[in-house]
């Protein structure tokens, strides 16, 4: 059977968007099955087995950050299917991996956890027969699914949404076979590998996207125009491979791609020089002596990445401080001239939002005005940190090295003080331009997202909105010429767990009523039975009673005997213990919830009358 279970396009992006959500395994196989019957109507078939790489057995101590679920859907009839959905950037270790493995092309271990992360799966669900094989991903997940499959192959067909697209560079690194390719076609010496980073760019695309064709030709991307990782893919090392649609998902917006395309190669180069100088330290040494590598701030003063305060004020160590005044400063200009490439294009910036129609002519002055602020106080640290610099013992022998804390102590607290000042101005312009521009970044952020590209795929009377990290959807219906939109997946829920409570409710309905015939009718007949026993064996042997009498009379011994016992009982009903009133009581509230549940789905179900499937979903779910 060919992998046609999930190829309708919103049930792969609401599958895809799930895997946000972070539910554990029989959460997530209900969620699947709802998902299912909502876009298509049937129920699911096939039987639904889930693996998560956090129960991997083979990514035990895996530190590349990945994170994915394998789904595997079978049946009797030849379904044999395993769908393998990669996560999205989540977390810092994700970011971390968007810069070092993607952008500086230094790293593909996430893709190497997928590809054993999907073997395991192989073996799992299906190890005596060849399943077919499917990948779905979001932004850096397809970055993953795609090395994947360039470099071990593995899957049979990839459905992508806003995906972070290979790097050429990632390629380069870690495929032997494409590197000895470029080498030979470019002439790169097999001795000075870094040297295909100073290749014409576009040279070296056109040649990778020839060269993976083949293995990438069962890649499908779906992409927004306004997805801001759209509107970096032009630019140094980002490959496309396979089918791509592109689609207006923000048509008040004129792309993001527009912001990036009149931008220089030689600015992303210098911006992709400091990422590979980072990802290579922090892949042997860690983050600490990436960022010791990168601004010269030595890594004795560094905890996770964050200022030591305490290490800073350790006055025994004033010499390692200076020494590292003097490394900040070889580094500082460097690094300063890097992120100046922004604000000395604010006007440019500006103007690209402005026809973009992201901002207004107002905001685009604000942002020209506080980008240069921000430019005005980067160059009064680089000053500070010069004079700083020049109070260090190597400037003046008179004092010696250890002496030079008191002596400078003074001058040197106004320097710090002085840099705080230009510190906080920084702060202050990021956080005015976090203001102005927050609701803006929020859009940009949104074009990413997948609820924005169902929006886009929404038709008159199917539409989708977001509650929580989850997406629902929205059926349009018209009653008496008014136009009425039912959250059909919010029904689909209340009515699950509605008949959930049901089923609980006379349970504990039922559970009482065993409880009150054996605890109370049970066992009073059991007592009464039990008296009436003893009593028969009183009255049929009296003188196995002997005990009794000499408790009651003194005699001596054998000398009084009991000749009969006659025993007058009388044991009246059991009284105040009729239940039946609570009982139909509670059982009347239980009918009432599940007639409620049924009138519910009936205006449902009569709403959209000329849609049968309505129906199925609900028999679906009651199931």
């Amino acid at each position: 059977m060919s992998e046609i279970t999930f190829l309708l396009k919103t049930l792969r992006l609401r599958l895809i968007n799930i895997e946000y959500e972070n539910l554990s395994n029989a959460e997530l196989k209900n969620e699947i099955e709802r998902i299912y019957v909502e876009e298509t109507g049937r129920e699911l078939p096939g039987e639904v087995k889930i693996l998560n790489s956090s129960d991997s057995i083979d990514l035990v101590g895996d530190e590349s950050g990945y994170n994915g679920t394998a789904i595997s859907l079978t049946n009797d009839n030849g379904l044999n299917e395993i769908y393998l959905i990669s996560q999205g950037t989540t977390d810092a270790i994700d970011w971390e991996y968007n810069l070092t493995g993607i952008f500086a092309g230094k790293s593909i271990a996430q893709a190497e956890s997928t590809s054993i992360f999907l073997d395991e799966a192989i073996r799992k669900f299906s190890p005596e027969k060849e399943p077919t094989v499917i990948g779905l991903s979001h932004s850096l997940a397809h970055n993953n699914n795609a090395i994947a499959q360039l470099t071990n192959g593995g899957f049979n067909n990839i459905y992508s949404v806003n995906g972070a697209p290979p790097s050429f560079y990632q390629l380069y690194d870690s495929d032997v076979d494409f590197r000895f390719a470029v080498n030979e076609k470019f002439g790169i010496n097999v001795g000075d590998p870094s040297s295909v980073y100073s290749l014409p760019p576009n040279q070296v695309k056109e040649f990778a996207e020839d060269y993976y064709m083949e293995k990438g030709a069962n890649i499908h991307s779906d992409i927004s125009f306004d997805d801001p990782l759209f509107g970096v893919s032009g630019i140094r090392g980002f490959i496309q491979v396979g089918t791509t649609e592109f689609i207006d998902t923000n048509p008040e917006y004129g792309g993001i791609r527009e912001l990036f395309k009149d931008v220089p190669d030689d600015v992303f180069e210098s911006f992709q020089e400091l990422s590979i100088v980072y990802a290579e330290t922090f892949n042997k040494s860690g983050r600490d002596k990436a960022i010791e590598e990168l601004t010269g701030i030595n890594a004795k003063y560094l905890d996770n990445g964050k200022i030591d305060k305490k290490a800073l004020l350790d006055i025994t160590e004033i010499g390692t401080f200076f020494d590292m005044l003097k490394d900040v400063d070889r580094k500082i200009d460097p690094l300063l001239e890097r992120v100046k490439i922004v604000t000395t294009h604010s006007k440019s910036i500006g103007d690209s939002l402005l026809k973009a129609n992201y901002i207004t002519p107002a905001k685009r002055d604000l942002l020209i005005s506080e980008l240069d602020n921000l430019q005005s106080s980067l160059e009064n640290v680089r000053e500070i940190y010069t004079d700083l610099m020049h109070k260090s013992p190597e400037y003046n022998a008179i004092v010696p090295a250890y002496g030079a804390a008191g002596f400078y102590i003074g001058e040197t607290l106004n320097d710090v003080f002085n840099l705080v000042t230009e510190v906080n101005a920084i702060i202050d312009s990021a956080n005015k331009l976090g203001e102005e521009f927050g609701d803006l970044g929020d859009t940009i952020v949104e074009s990413h997202g997948i609820a924005e590209m169902l929006k886009a795929l929404s038709s008159d009377n199917r539409s989708y909105v977001t509650n929580g990290h989850s997406i629902e959807l929205v059926l349009a219906g018209n009653s008496n010429g008014q136009p009425i939109n039912v959250n059909i997946s919010a029904a689909l829920k209340i009515y699950e767990q509605g008949q959930s409570i049901v089923e609980e409710k006379t349970r504990l309905l039922n559970r009482l009523d065993e409880a009150i015939e054996e605890e109370i009718f049970e066992a009073y007949r059991i007592e009464r039975l039990r008296t009436l026993q003893r009593i028969s064996q009183i009255e049929t042997n009296p003188q196995g009673e002997m005990t009794m009498l000499h408790e009651k009379v003194y005699a001596p011994r054998n000398s009084a005997k009991i000749i009969s016992i006659e025993v007058h009982e009388s044991t009246p009903p059991l009284q105040n213990v009729d239940f039946t009133e609570t009982y139909f009581y509670l059982h009347q509230h239980i009918q009432d919830t599940h007639d409620f549940l049924h009138r519910f789905r009936k205006s449902i179900e009569d709403f959209f009358d000329k849609d049968e499937k309505i129906a199925t979903m609900f028999n679906t779910i009651a199931r």
